[in-house]
């Protein structure tokens, strides 16, 4: 928490909220952005984590992160839209992805990355 607090300067809020993902071997979940998720609420300085709960071996796949996606200009009207989005707020149905095709969003640049 001491590196939160250095980075926010100011002493971090905990929020316990566990959000449980699974898909089947061969499946995956589409591009998406954590926020809309947490609802808007939460406020634009919330910091969401991936914590596997068991080994995930490479011919699974892990979490796939595009760099850049929340800084490069290219994302500004992704952010300013989807990126917006509070799917606990009114009936927006559906996933809550942007997409579940990479290219989709590469096309706004960065560099997709893998732990």
């Amino acid at each position: 928490l001491e590196f939160l607090e250095t980075l926010y300067d100011r002493p971090p809020a905990v929020v316990s909220q566990a959000n449980f993902r699974a898909v089947k071997q061969g499946q995956s979940t589409g591009f998406h952005v954590d926020s809309v998720y947490m609802g808007t609420r939460m406020g634009p300085e919330v910091l969401t984590c991936w914590i596997p709960v068991m080994d995930i071996p490479a011919s699974l796949g892990g979490l796939a992160v595009l760099r850049g996606s929340n800084s490069l200009p290219g994302f500004a009207n992704v952010r300013a839209t989807y990126g917006k989005l509070d799917l606990d707020d009114g009936d927006i149905g559906g996933s809550g992805w942007f997409t579940e095709d990479p290219a989709e969003v590469a096309r706004f640049g960065g560099r997709w990355e893998t732990s």
